[in-house]
């Protein structure tokens, strides 16, 4: 937003790709929740405060 520092989107971009590359190498896990993530300043990172996983279990239910 204009007048506000620049967020860092570079950590939020290797963020989301690391979620992808976890997703790709368990594919038990059938959905990965985040809510909320806060976007610090540029070169200070991001921080999910609350994370949900949910999974396959090998009897077919998911878990949580």
């Amino acid at each position: 937003m204009r007048g506000e520092a620049a967020r860092d989107v570079a950590a939020l971009a290797t963020t989301v790709q690391r979620i992808g590359s976890l997703l790709a190498a368990q594919p038990e896990i059938q959905e990965i929740d985040l809510n909320p993530v806060t976007v610090y300043d540029a070169g200070e990172g991001v921080l999910a405060l609350d994370a949900l996983i949910v999974t396959n279990a090998p009897n077919g239910r998911n878990t949580s």
